[in-house]
């Protein structure tokens, strides 16, 4: 018997399959690779490359245009006298409209490029603005600072009380004890074959990524055995950039799946509910996003309002310090950002008019055409000719195809074998890894808020060019003998205290005179009772055996 599956059970898998692909390459904060080919000027090295090359593109062309020229070559022999005769003056035409083919062509490939360039531009200053947001509000978290600090400003106080009950955020009381830091990362990304809602080991994952470092405990409390007095931040300002951390990454990701037919999937219903399912938003995310009256490929405009919003609600929640200044500076960043994103739509929908791909497609092939007649009526070798149209489509035709590609940045059209586009899983990565950056970078501070307040900073102050060799070794030398010393002093300690330490009492022996049947009971050496031993019977209740036990037992007073 033949089992098939159903189509929509295939269709089903292999949708399944499709999009855990691109969200296993979205979810990365290290790119697999660059993000577009990297090269080594050196002329050895680019004339041994194929692939993303114009051999490797225009190879059809080439043999196809070079049978072409051989069959012209044909005609030509059995048709010379006439061939001569109608095709003078011939090479002269040519040469014109390679003069004009040539000229457009180049013009044509210097759009092209800046069209590229300017995406790529685009792309970057996305990136660059989205990671100045999540360094904007990682240097404006509210903060704990070190307990040692906020004992000393307590002991410092007017009224005298040091209960405890408050704590110095930026050297401003804060009501309430000050909490532990949490030591959850909402929606961090890791492998997800061991992913955790939760920060990485800091050890290599098996992906090839470097885990995402934990966040330090709370301010003061030991770390492997060690007082840690740094700087940290509070338990909801953590929380606040980690939820902005997430909703930055899950706008990149929804931007490029908007103009880029690679990542276009994630915008289905199948797509947004596989993101709930691993990970990347809530249900009730999914549920405003495929709600909302805005088209799907205008998404991640949702996403940057969130942002927006989130940033008001930290700020008047007391999470996030700052003036008015800075709130109208956060807000110019985002309005960056949409026109960064709206500016990578409007290059692509205006990339080139049709007239002018045209113009230049009609000439390139033309003066292709025209070569082999060119050549065979100004007396050119049949062996020349076929290999002069063959070097003509390879630098003609294989500029024409480079500016081709160059109109299609994101391979969104697949023209060509697409070997060299931008890569949008490096650019996704990058910014991914950006999102969590800042805000690790800041989990803790080494200088405290008081110091700087009350101008102790002597801790902190180095000389300008460093220490000498011969300075370290002294410094070196002086650490040694210190605390040599102290351990001295430690051992010096611990030998008086032992010395002035009580000797307890002996305790006084207690003579037990022992009879010689309890001697005998001690040594196992009683005798048993024969009538209490041959009394138990097999088929007795379980009650007259317990009395019975009782009688054979001796009371001991």
């Amino acid at each position: 018997m033949v089992f098939t599956t159903p189509a929509s059970v295939i269709e089903q898998a292999s949708t399944k399959i499709l999009l855990d692909d691109l969200i296993d390459e979205s979810v990365r904060t290290a790119a697999r690779s660059p993000v577009m080919m990297q090269f080594d000027p050196s002329s050895g090295w680019i004339w041994r490359r194929w692939k993303g090359t114009v051999f490797s593109e225009t190879w059809r062309s080439f043999l196809r245009n070079m049978v072409y020229a051989s069959f012209v070559c044909l005609i030509f022999k059995c048709y010379k006298t006439q061939f001569l005769q109608n095709l003078s003056g011939f090479n002269i035409l040519w040469g014109q409209l390679l003069s004009v083919t040539t000229f457009t062509l180049t013009f044509f490939l210097n759009q092209s490029y800046s069209l590229w360039r300017n995406c790529y531009g685009f792309s970057r200053r996305l990136q660059g603005r989205l990671n100045d947001l999540s360094m904007t509000l990682a240097a404006h978290a509210a903060r704990v600072e070190p307990q040692s600090q906020q004992n000393d400003a307590q002991d410092r106080a007017p009224d005298g009380r040091n209960d405890g009950a408050s704590a110095k955020v930026n050297g401003e009381p804060t009501n309430g004890a000050t909490r532990a830091v949490n030591t959850t990362n909402i929606g961090t990304y890791t492998n997800t074959n061991n992913r955790v809602n939760g920060y990485g080991d800091s050890d290599s994952r098996d992906d090839g990524q470097e885990g995402v470092t934990r966040p330090p405990a709370a301010s003061g409390e030991p770390i492997n055995g060690e007082d840690r007095q740094f700087s940290t931040y509070t338990e909801p300002a953590r929380q606040s950039l980690e939820l902005m951390a997430r909703y930055i990454r899950v706008f990149n990701l929804l931007t490029y799946a908007s103009f880029t037919g690679s990542h276009r999937p994630l915008l289905t219903p199948q797509g947004m509910r596989r993101l709930v399912d691993r990970g990347i938003i809530t249900e009730d995310e999914r549920k405003v996003l495929s709600d909302v009256q805005v088209p799907v490929t205008q998404r991640h405009n949702v996403l940057l309002l969130w942002i927006m919003r989130l940033f008001q609600d930290a700020r008047r929640a007391g999470h996030i310090d700052g003036s008015d200044g800075f709130e109208q500076q956060f807000l110019e960043k985002c309005h960056v950002i949409r026109a960064q994103y709206g500016a990578i739509g409007d290059e692509l929908a205006g990339r080139m008019p049709l007239a002018y791909a045209h113009i230049v497609q009609v000439l390139v092939d033309v003066i292709l055409w025209m070569y082999p007649f060119m050549a065979f009526s100004t007396g050119m070798t049949p062996v020349l000719g076929v290999l002069g149209t063959g070097l003509l489509t390879m630098f003609y035709q294989g500029l024409f195809n480079l500016s081709k590609q160059f109109l299609d940045p994101y391979d969104n059209e697949s023209y060509g074998k697409g070997e060299d586009p931008l890569c949008i899983d490096t650019l996704i990565a990058e910014t991914n890894a950006g999102s969590v950056r800042w805000l690790n970078g800041l989990a803790e501070k080494p200088f405290a808020f008081e110091k700087i307040k009350n101008g102790d900073t002597l801790d902190y102050r180095l000389p300008l060019r460093g220490f000498t060799v011969d300075e370290t070794d002294e410094r070196e030398e002086t650490s040694r003998i210190q605390r040599e010393r102290m351990e001295e002093e430690e051992a010096e300690r611990r030998r008086k205290e032992e010395e002035v330490k009580p000797v307890p009492a002996a305790a006084p022996k207690l003579l037990i005179e022992i009879d010689e049947g309890l001697e005998d009971i001690m040594n196992g050496e009683m005798e048993e009772d024969e009538e209490c031993q041959s009394s138990l019977q097999d088929n007795m209740t379980m009650e007259e055996a317990l009395e019975q036990m009782d009688e054979c037992t001796e009371k001991v007073p």
